[in-house]
């Protein structure tokens, strides 16, 4: 005699546990990248501003939208091209004419084992353009670069991934579904 109630238990736990990693693998590819990577630039960043001056080459990539941000500078000497690590960067930034006094200056991190490379996440808290303002501090003084940043509306990719979990979840429900209802058929067939 067939236990059927206990082929039924263990097809529903299978179920459940193909769905559970269906989920955890969606979850993982939706995130966005920038909650993914930890330090220096994440996938889908942008040169926002490159510039130089008689000492210093530098070079500023974030994903420039709404909400928090993580924002990388490069800085190298102009002349031999050597990354600098060890210099401390100040960063502010603002929305109008007088805007990099308008948020107290942050100082920027050197990431470390990526030589030059220095990271902040800040807090964007609307779209437009912003006025950034990153000072370097040396033996001999101040140097200054000002640039803006257009920054946009966060596009999120979460509601095309929940309709493709629900599309997915569906088809193997139906698809779980007429598998046992044709086993059935054809044990049942068998009987009579």
């Amino acid at each position: 005699m067939v236990n059927y109630a206990s082929k039924r238990h263990h097809k529903w736990s299978e179920l459940f546990q193909l769905i559970g990693w269906a989920l955890i693998g969606i979850l993982l590819i939706g995130l966005p990248p920038e909650s993914v990577f930890a330090n220096g630039a994440h996938l889908n960043s942008q040169v926002v501003y490159s510039g130089f001056d008689k000492e210093y080459s530098v070079r500023v990539q974030t994903v420039p939208v709404v909400g928090q941000i993580h924002l990388t500078a490069y800085l190298s000497n102009q002349l031999t091209t050597e990354p600098i690590s060890n210099l401390p960067i100040l960063i502010s930034f603002g929305q109008n004419a007088e805007a990099p006094t308008q948020q107290s200056p942050m100082e920027l991190l050197p990431i470390a084992d990526q030589p030059g490379w220095y990271g902040i996440d800040i807090d964007m808290p609307q779209q437009g353009t912003w006025i950034f303002s990153l000072t370097i501090e040396d033996s001999t003084g101040f140097t200054t670069f000002e640039f803006p940043v257009d920054v946009i509306e966060s596009t999120s990719a979460i509601w095309p991934i929940i309709g493709l979990v629900i599309i997915v979840l569906s088809l193997t429900l139906w698809i779980r579904y007429r598998s046992t209802q044709r086993k059935k058929a054809s044990i049942l067939g068998r009987e009579l």
